[in-house]
């Protein structure tokens, strides 16, 4: 369901236990359901690259892990590729990061 223009994920989509890959990116999603992350053991590949996320849920950033400044890839969950690369909180991240390294 790429670049479909969507706003949104349903909640129901982390009941969907058996999903193996989901790409969303190139959207204009600006959550993610709060819970069921970690229900989704089945999950190898989410791609939600390209949208408008300003905030990860902490259920996912506990799976998933927070997005490396450089490549925007979550990898503490090594059985599951994880992109939010071209996202406010990754841009966010990153300015706040350059910021402290300005201000040493």
């Amino acid at each position: 369901v790429s670049s479909n223009k969507l706003t949104s994920l349903p909640d129901s989509i982390t009941q969907c236990t058996s999903l193996c890959t989901l790409y969303v990116n190139g959207n204009a999603i600006t959550s993610l359901p709060m819970n069921g992350w970690k229900n989704m053991k089945k999950l190898k590949t989410f791609n939600v690259g390209s949208n408008n996320l300003d905030a990860l849920p902490d259920e996912f950033v506990e799976r998933f892990g927070e997005p490396d400044l450089k490549t925007g890839d979550c990898t503490k969950d090594e059985t599951c590729t994880v992109r939010v690369d071209q996202n406010p909180v990754v841009e966010k991240a990153r300015q706040v990061s350059k910021e402290r390294k300005n201000a040493e």
